[in-house]
């Protein structure tokens, strides 16, 4: 299992990284992990990490202490690597890794390639890049990295006009990387806002508008409602909140 940046950076969920060494399908099956690969991963790192990232690294690193067992099959975490060619004549035959160096760049950690190369045989590759941004008919768009180029989730060359989340800074990170993510773009978009603009009373007009053109407009009341009955479902099964996904029933508990 090959990926370009470091532990800190893979967006596994802790579920299915535990299940992964505990399934019945994985009794003969070593899961191995490089101790080294926490070498660069520092108190202050954790401390900064979101909570479901400060747990993978803590499973990361019971499976690192782990001594093989000589099982058949092995599944083998390479963080820091990224495949650079594949070889074969009529099929796949080996593949060429290459190995990364994960670099700070205003924030992002992206991985740059060191020219180390290491060939392994293998007979299968699954590709696994999972989202690539596309663009938006009349926003800027960077072809290289699929964003949408902006200035602290302000769109370049856009007035009043934002982004979040991958098509902001590519797909990275996890669900804590989207909440900073988002909390960066609307302190942006409240900085605008607090720039003299509108007549008083303009508020209730532009309400009144946004009614006409959408009467099922969701206002933060309604959020509210939303959020109380999420939260109610989720503690009657013992969970933070179970969510609504049918938008036709949001709007109803909404409205309701």
């Amino acid at each position: 299992m090959v990926g370009r940046r470091g532990p800190l950076q893979a967006p596994f969920t802790t579920m299915e990284l535990r299940e992964l060494g505990h399934m019945e399908q994985m009794a003969e099956v070593d899961v191995v992990v490089e101790r080294a690969d926490f070498d660069g991963i520092t108190d202050e790192d954790l401390a900064a990490a979101d909570k479901t990232v400060r747990t993978n690294i803590k499973v990361l690193r019971e499976y690192a202490e782990l001594q093989p067992e000589g099982a058949k099959r092995r599944v083998v975490f390479r963080f820091a690597t990224s495949p650079v060619e594949i070889r074969g004549t009529d099929k796949v035959e080996s593949i060429v890794l290459g190995r990364n160096e994960l670099v700070d760049e205003g924030g992002r950690v992206v991985a740059k390639d060191t020219g180390e190369r290491e060939e392994l045989p293998v007979q299968l590759v699954v590709r696994a890049v999972g989202y690539r941004g596309v663009a938006v008919d009349g926003l800027p768009f960077d072809e290289r990295s699929g964003t949408i180029p902006h200035e602290n989730g302000r769109i370049e060359g856009r007035e009043h006009e934002y982004v979040v989340g991958w098509i902001k800074r590519g797909p990275s990170g996890v669900i804590g990387s989207n909440k900073k993510d988002s909390a960066d773009t609307v302190e942006t978009l409240l900085a605008d806002l607090e720039e003299p603009r509108f007549d008083e009373g303009h508020a209730q007009e532009l309400h009144d508008w946004l009614l006409s053109r959408q009467p099922r407009l969701v206002t933060d009341a309604h959020w509210e409602r939303i959020d109380a009955h999420e939260r109610a479902i989720g503690e009657a099964q013992h969970r933070p909140r179970v969510k609504v996904s049918n938008v036709e029933k949001l709007l109803g508990i909404a409205h309701g």
